[in-house]
């Protein structure tokens, strides 16, 4: 027994399944992942780096692609989507460092965390059950 009189077996219960923690993890990941791309992409425009530009809005549609899917329900994508937020986050650490960039450490911390976050069994989760209750308008909405 517990605190409270409740069996370990009843705690367990009474938590939050784990795939509303993956659609809470991915919902999190895309507000906050909107507001830094918003930001960075911002930085880079006054800035006048056509290079990096160009560079980030090719990790910004992967990254957008990669959403969609898992969301819908491919639940083996999200193990590439991690390895390419870790991958990005530690190029962007590495010009950050290099340029002294705050906003791009920031981005770069952001990606390692996500794509490391991204192999938790929660996202693996609501992705499969995604692929049992996609509607074509919520498709439709991320797309």
């Amino acid at each position: 027994m517990t605190e409270g009189g409740r069996s370990l077996w009843e705690v367990y219960d009474s938590e939050v399944p784990p795939w509303k923690r993956g659609r809470t993890i991915l919902s999190c990941i895309a507000l906050s992942h909107f507001v830094l791309q918003c930001l960075l992409a911002l930085a880079f425009v006054l800035d006048g780096s056509a290079a990096r530009v160009s560079a980030f809005g090719f990790a910004a549609v992967i990254f957008w692609l990669l959403f969609y899917f898992v969301w819908i329900g491919v639940a083996w994508l999200r193990w590439l989507w991690g390895i390419w937020n870790l991958a990005t986050g530690f190029c962007l650490l590495i010009w950050a460092w290099r340029d002294l960039s705050e906003l791009e450490t920031l981005f770069g911390t952001m990606n390692m965390v996500i794509g490391v976050y991204l192999f938790s069994p929660s996202v693996y989760f609501f992705a499969r059950r995604q692929k049992e209750t996609t509607h074509w308008k919520e498709a439709l909405l991320f797309a």
